[in-house]
């Protein structure tokens, strides 16, 4: 972002997570050390698998979708993580573009 000034300014954003999955050894984790961890990633198949997901996902929830989860006061990213974790999302590759299998 640009200030007024025309100078870059930094924005920095922790997203905690009350929890991710209660069984998983993500627990009282941040949002950015959830998606960090290798186990979110290999669940997905990828890092690159892993984001076209989340943005894929995160323009339905934008577009009026509906959670596949509790909302519980959280943020749309803090929802598709959660998805995630809960096998309730993933890629379909043959699908029309941002379209998401959902099980439920």
């Amino acid at each position: 972002m640009k200030d007024r000034g025309g100078r870059i300014e930094t924005v920095r954003v922790h997203l905690p997570i009350d929890r991710v999955n209660r069984d998983s050894s993500l627990s009282g984790t941040t949002m950015i050390e959830a998606l960090k961890s290798d186990f979110i990633v290999n669940k997905v198949g990828g890092r690159f698998k892993l984001c076209t997901l989340i943005q894929r996902r995160l323009v339905q929830l934008m577009e009026g979708a509906r959670p596949l989860v509790a909302r519980d006061g959280r943020s749309d990213l803090e929802l598709v993580i959660e998805e995630i974790l809960q096998d309730k999302i993933t890629l379909d590759f043959d699908a029309t573009p941002f379209e998401v299998s959902q099980y439920v």
